[in-house]
């Protein structure tokens, strides 16, 4: 699975894509939530993964990422 993370202005939006043998990538898993205002790396990644916890085993198939943001202070947590 290919975990897609949007980090907006707003809202950060969680995307999970994997693959099918017929038809490509299908969407598996999706969550939002609002985009943390602490630049706490600590804070941030427990609210990444309070969200994929939610989805039973989603982390042990995630196989790679794709991170798209506008807020630099998020980028790099």
């Amino acid at each position: 699975m290919i975990l897609t993370v949007d980090i907006g202005n707003t809202t950060v939006r969680l995307c999970g894509l994997e693959w099918q043998n017929v038809g490509g990538y299908e969407v598996r898993y999706l969550a939002k939530t609002d985009t943390p205002r602490a630049s706490d790396a600590g804070e941030w990644f427990e609210t990444v993964r309070e969200l994929l916890k939610k989805e039973e085993g989603l982390l042990d198939r995630v196989e790679g990422a794709v991170l798209c943001s506008v807020v630099p202070d998020l980028t790099e947590p």
